[in-house]
Formats: structure tokens, sequence, C-alpha cells
């Protein structure tokens, strides 16, 4: 299960709402999601939540792309169950703690459904279900 998966789908309405897995391309001008990300380092017991987001810069005009990361600690509290426990969410020069950031709790806790080499399939604890895809670079 480690290695980096990408989000194909999800049900959850938080993360719908908010266009993506912090919420802060609404804060952003003209500010988009692109592909998000998880990360799963089951060696350092770490999972990051990576989202790449575009914008325009307001004085120039000029379109940027960059990638917000929230980080923290993973582990599995049983043996289709994990949990993620965020610290700290990145993005350029900006940097905040995650322990009230909303948008993170649809990847909280992870019930495993279905798992093959390719595809993962988890329920979060509101009910809500993500598809991840496993990336072909790792």
């Amino acid at each position: 299960m480690f290695g980096t998966w990408e989000l194909l789908y999800t049900s959850s309405s938080i993360t719908r709402f908010f266009g993506g897995a912090t919420g802060l391309q609404r804060l952003l001008p003209a500010g988009e999601v692109g592909r998000v990300e998880q990360y799963i380092d089951a060696e350092n017991g770490t999972c990051e939540v990576r989202e790449e987001l575009s914008f325009e810069v307001p004085i120039v005009g000029t379109p940027m792309k960059k990638i917000a990361v929230a980080s923290g600690t993973i582990r599995a509290t049983s043996q289709t169950r994990q949990a993620w426990d965020p610290k700290e969410v990145q993005f350029y020069f900006f940097k905040q703690f995650a322990d009230g950031w909303k948008t993170l709790r649809a990847f909280q806790i992870a019930d495993t459904s279905f798992l093959d080499e390719s595809l993962r399939i988890t329920r979060g604890q509101t009910g809500s279900v993500n598809v991840f895809g496993k990336r072909d670079d790792d």
C-alpha cells in the first residue's frame, strides 16, 4: 500500500464542496486544483496529501503552479484500517498546523475495501468513498 496514489474519485461532500483536499485554491486568484495525490511511506510511518494548485499572480497576471502538501503520521489500527494524523499544511512560503483543517478530515480514517497493485478503494469515517490509482513512478 506504500507509494504514491492519485485520487481518481471521491464522494466526500467536503472535498467536493471545497474543490480539493486543502481548500487553498479558494483563497487564490483564479485558483484551480489539478492532481491530488497521497504518498504513503510505510517505512517511516508518514503520509502526505499533495495537491497541485494553479493560480494567477495578481500584479503580473502570470499563471503559476505550486504544490500544497499536508503531512503527518499514518498507522494501521486494524488489518484494513489506517489512521492519518495530519500535522501541518505547507504551501509556497505558508506553513500552518493542520489540527483544525476541516477539508483534510476526508482522508484521516481509511477502511480499505479493495486493494491490488494498481487500484485502492477506501471508505472514510463519514462513509465517503475514495478511489486511488497507483502512480507508475514508484
